[in-house]
């Protein structure tokens, strides 16, 4: 009952996050992109990205808690997931404090289970793939192959969602290899890595269709430089989005798995949590384009690993975890309540003139005002399709308006992502270039717009600044300009 209670108050508090904030860029980009249900995009494989409109393309509802919902309901199945692999391994005790330990990591919480993006899917996929493998990890005996097609399927999910699944399969081989070597011998494993690998081939097709896009820009991002420096950055990171003291409980649980005797699931649940943490270190090691959340779904796995360490312990270490994990998560969490309050309605500044320069927090801003306010100075008659500088103003803008437009962003994938793979990206229509941002930084951006869309071979008809409000006063603003067409136009 407590454990249900934990997951059940984890939906409730994301639920209520999701209805409350407005699309972040990230999100908003996805959405704008997917819309067209492509077999994969440019950034990713395409399951995080269809889950986002999933439900629009179904209802119409086009809504912050419409896109996050699905993302909702896949962050609770993970949740659950992790509770039963705790239960599997140590039982009731390590199910609960895996249950917690989940529902308090901020990444687990808003990247993983509210957040518009691959985590969503990749997560749940992975943590029921691994109670799935946890159950024939105790069997005495080579399970049969049709045991393995369930696991099959649950990898092609995560396949489907995100690149980081690809550090699964040598992760089960790392874990046969050293404590069920005569499984490999049968077909069983190998018909499940087939099925699992399925989940790929559309990402796959997508990139031989498109001169491997997504593969030279992922790729882009390793081996610039030997850089410690970025691996202690990173470290860091995912420090702050686990908390310390949960992510020093999984050290704690993935080192006590790895020893002698210990349970094969627990085993199996070290190396799936160890491989990607370790591979994703080494790319921190040669890389700096880098983000601290990409071995997140190891950790994942090592929250339940965190729970059997628990329960191993005693009341009195317990009990001293739990002050620990305690003593960061309620300031962190009231941290970020007060910035979910804020950051729509400006609470925290609204007596400040004028607000400090850390309030331009534009990024979880309601775009959507926008689109009436164009609207009243004329900016949207006769528009036929919307442009912006780049991928982040078009995903907010594209977002904004519904999808009712088209969205234009000049340049090739560097500059525009998926937008320069959708159909309208050679259109040439009477179109309103958008760059929405700051307010202080509005006459920037106009300018930037301007010289962009003069480089593009536009003609810049009308220009000018909407400013938008939150709070009552003036706090965002979107450089708009009116383009037409040379050589297509009158």
């Amino acid at each position: 009952m407590a454990a249900a209670a934990v997951l059940a108050a984890g939906f409730v508090f994301r639920l209520g996050l999701a209805a409350w904030l407005p699309p972040g860029l990230d999100e908003a980009y996805a959405v704008a992109v997917a819309r067209g249900f492509d077999i994969a995009f440019f950034d990713h494989p395409p399951l995080g990205f269809w889950a986002g409109v999933a439900i629009p393309a179904l209802t119409g509802w086009e809504d912050g808690l419409a896109y996050r919902l699905p993302a909702v309901l896949l962050g609770t199945l993970t949740g659950v997931a992790v509770w039963r692999l705790g239960v599997m391994l140590a039982g009731p005790v390590a199910g609960l404090w895996a249950a917690a330990l989940y529902a308090l990591a901020p990444h687990m919480v808003v990247g993983a289970g509210l957040m518009v993006l691959p985590d969503a899917p990749l997560d749940a996929a992975l943590a029921w793939l691994a109670v799935a493998l946890a159950r024939l990890a105790q069997a005495p005996a080579p399970p049969p192959v049709r045991a393995w097609v369930w696991p099959g399927l649950l990898l092609a999910a995560a396949m489907a969602s995100k690149l980081t699944a690809l550090l699964v399969p040598p992760a089960v081989l790392l874990w046969l290899g050293f404590g069920r070597r005569a499984w490999l011998a049968t077909p069983g494993p190998w018909i499940g890595a087939a099925v699992g690998f399925a989940g790929l081939v559309p990402t796959l097709v997508w990139n031989a269709r498109h001169g491997w896009a997504m593969a030279a820009f992922h790729g882009a991002r390793t081996g610039q430089a030997f850089d410690p420096a970025n691996l202690a950055l990173m470290t860091l990171g995912q420090a702050v989005y686990l908390l310390p003291p949960v992510m020093a409980l999984c050290i704690l649980g993935t080192v006590r798995a790895a020893r002698a005797g210990a349970d094969e699931g627990e085993r199996l649940l070290a190396w799936l949590a160890a491989v990607p943490v370790a591979a994703f270190s080494v790319i921190y090691l040669f890389g700096r384009y880098t983000f601290p959340h990409w071995p997140m779904p190891g950790w994942l796995l090592a929250l339940p690993l965190a729970g059997a360490w628990a329960t191993a312990v005693g009341t009195a270490a317990r009990r001293r975890a739990a002050a620990w994990v305690a003593a960061f998560a309620m300031p962190v969490w009231a941290l970020a309540v007060a910035a979910a309050v804020h950051l729509p309605t400006g609470l925290l500044t609204r007596g400040m003139d004028p607000p400090p320069a850390w309030d331009a927090t534009v990024e979880a801003f309601d775009w959507r005002a926008a689109v009436p306010a164009l609207a009243a100075e004329g900016w949207l008659d006769a528009v036929q399709a919307l442009a912006a500088p780049g991928w982040i103003d078009a995903g907010l803008m594209a977002t904004a308006f519904g999808g009712r437009l088209p969205m234009l962003v000049p340049g090739g994938p560097v500059n525009a992502h998926h937008f320069a793979f959708l159909p309208a990206a050679d259109l040439r229509l009477p179109t309103l270039m958008l760059s929405p941002g700051p307010l202080a930084e509005a006459q920037a951006r106009l300018d930037g717009a301007r010289a962009m869309a003069l480089a593009w071979g536009a003609r810049v008809t009308r220009e000018g600044i909407v400013v938008l409000d939150r709070g009552g006063r003036p706090h965002a603003a979107v450089a708009a300009l009116r383009l037409d067409w040379p050589d297509t136009q009158p």
